[in-house]
């Protein structure tokens, strides 16, 4: 048993003590994030929500962009919820690929806290209107316009190509993948010069589909 310290004349002294703990405001926590979509997307299409934490439970949080303008660009931020949204179906894949923009949370404490992250979209590019290609390729090994080019050729992963003579043989076939690779061979052997045609169609939906001419010149 621990001994209680005594005056002089060896008496003692007991009293209790009462200890309150004050609570304080402490910062609310907002990670960075990451979010994505299509550049077809319609106006007020949800992208995704910031989620920001808070030590102090019952508190309310309100978000916001600290950009400035970023409301006259294209999303806004539920100040209570943090939901990111589209605000108008704007966007261009080929213009803007990327955006990259500054959320603030703050807290109502009392003192408030705030908190800030990245939030960070990234337009994923879709197929639009008519196939862009060259229209001809001249496989002579000075490496231009080697290989019959399809731009952005990986968005068409589902696509099966076929290519014909002009007397309707087929010369080129390949179910899906077409990589850029054709190059005016038949069995490894060099096609003549002339007009070959291509037809590209979606295996997903057949009304998705290309048809044009190919110009093969030496």
């Amino acid at each position: 048993m621990p001994k209680h310290p005594t005056d002089s004349g060896g008496s003692t002294f007991e009293k209790t003590f009462t200890i309150t703990v004050n609570d304080v405001n402490e910062k609310p926590n907002l990670p960075d994030e990451s979010m994505s979509i299509s550049e077809k997307a319609a106006g007020g299409t949800i992208l995704g929500t910031m989620k920001a934490t808070d030590p102090d439970k019952g508190q309310t949080l309100t978000y916001s962009f600290i950009n400035p303008g970023v409301l006259q660009q294209s999303f806004s931020i539920d100040p209570s919820t943090g939901a990111v949204k589209l605000l108008s179906s704007n966007l261009d894949y080929e213009t803007t690929s990327f955006y990259s923009l500054q959320v603030a949370v703050v807290d109502n404490g009392n003192p408030s806290l705030s908190d800030t992250a990245t939030l960070s979209i990234n337009v994923i590019d879709e197929i639009e209107g008519t196939l862009t290609t060259v229209d001809y390729i001249s496989p002579n090994g000075d490496n231009k316009n080697d290989y019959w080019v399809i731009a952005s050729v990986d968005l068409y992963t589902d696509y099966r190509l076929t290519i014909f003579d002009a007397n309707g043989i087929m010369v080129y076939n390949i179910d899906s993948g077409y990589d850029n690779s054709w190059n005016g061979k038949y069995h490894g052997k060099d096609l003549p010069v002339g007009a070959y045609y291509y037809v590209f169609v979606s295996n997903q939906d057949s009304s998705k589909s290309f048809k044009g001419t190919i110009t093969l010149v030496r």
